[in-house]
């Protein structure tokens, strides 16, 4: 027998006649009780812990509050201060901004407002359970009637999705401005781009009707991400002091129950190099490299063959000096004999 206070929480054991206390600043002020299907007990609490699970054995308690997805943890359940529960398993939590229903199994809420068709929002409500498994919540300003069976329907249209703006350095293209579109941005599916125009980002929506506030979004560049973006409901996507290359943005957009459009749509678009980097500037590098390699070679050659003119020069000049002096050797050397000879 659980008894729910505003200081603790106590569970009472009639065989053994005693009590666990549970003293958690998240169960206190507990008022709504229920067991899920796997036998565990949930507590709907008041200004504290949202809604709570309690693991007997353990001794631990489990928030799912406001930060997991309760529109407000003053969560309301239903008569006999049980929270109501469809065939489902699924927990039901009016709250003064809306109807929280929460799947135990998944762990997980899904929210609904007025403009969904919840009455107006109230400080107290009702709720009841049918015998043949309706939800009936009742408030000061109106009574809600749920079929259960028909909130797990999903709407199976698939959003179309637009690219409906570009921002490249800052200058907003929607329209054609003859220079970079020539129709609107929406028609339009690839462009070129001067080097200096690096950053640009896109606006998009998803063209789908019903609760539009709850699409969502998941995007790429290709060519830059690497991954897909995690599914929000952001509509803009920025990318900046991108390279020179070719690039495909992609979005893809689900409507408010989930269903994907996986095809999406794309926009290419191609950032082209500086003049300074371009084929044919590479090519004229070239040029001008083999240009100067030849010079360079020719200047070597011509070169070459001066000092080898010159050494030759210096070669015959430097023989005819040592014939020279061979001779002048020689012609001493027979004036020397002559003189010997007549000494004798």
């Amino acid at each position: 027998m659980w008894i729910g206070a505003n200081g603790a929480l106590s569970l009472y054991n009639r065989d053994k006649d005693n009590f666990t206390i549970i003293r958690d600043e998240k169960t206190a002020s507990s008022q709504y009780f229920t067991i899920d299907k796997a036998g565990n007990p949930w507590f709907a609490t008041y200004s504290r812990g949202g809604l709570v699970s309690i693991d007997v054995d353990k001794g631990s308690v489990t928030s799912f509050d406001e930060t997991k997805g309760l529109l407000q943890n003053d969560a309301m359940g239903g008569q006999n201060g049980r929270i109501a529960k469809d065939a489902f398993g699924r927990f039901y939590l009016p709250t003064q901004r809306g109807l929280s229903i929460f799947d135990p199994e998944k762990k997980s809420f899904e929210s609904y407002f007025e403009k969904d068709g919840f009455q107006p929002y109230d400080r107290r409500y009702s709720v009841i359970a049918t015998s043949n498994g309706d939800i009936w919540i009742g408030g000061r300003f109106g009574l809600n009637h749920i079929v259960p069976g028909n909130l797990l329907k999903k709407d199976t249209t698939v959003p179309a999705i637009v690219i409906t703006q570009l921002s490249i350095n800052d200058s907003l293209y929607s329209k054609p401005d003859g220079v970079i579109f020539k129709q609107s941005v929406g028609y339009t599916h690839d462009i070129k781009l001067a080097h200096w125009q690096r950053d640009i980002s896109f606006d998009f929506v998803a063209l789908h009707y019903l609760r539009p506030e709850d699409n969502q979004y998941s995007w790429m560049l290709e060519n830059y991400d690497k991954n897909w973006s995690a599914p929000s409901k952001e509509r803009k996507a920025s990318y900046t002091n991108l390279s020179p290359g070719t690039y495909i943005f992609r979005v893809k957009a689900s409507n408010a129950d989930g269903v994907w459009n996986e095809k999406g749509v794309s926009f290419t678009f191609r950032i082209l190099p500086p003049w300074w980097k371009t084929w044919w500037a590479y090519l004229l590098y070239g040029v001008l490299a083999g240009a100067a390699i030849y010079a360079f070679v020719a200047y070597r050659s011509r070169k070459l063959k001066r000092d080898n003119r010159l050494l030759e020069h210096k070669i015959t000049l430097r023989t005819k000096e040592v014939l020279e002096q061979k001779e002048e050797l020689s012609a001493q050397r027979d004036n020397l004999e002559k003189a010997f000879e007549e000494l004798q």
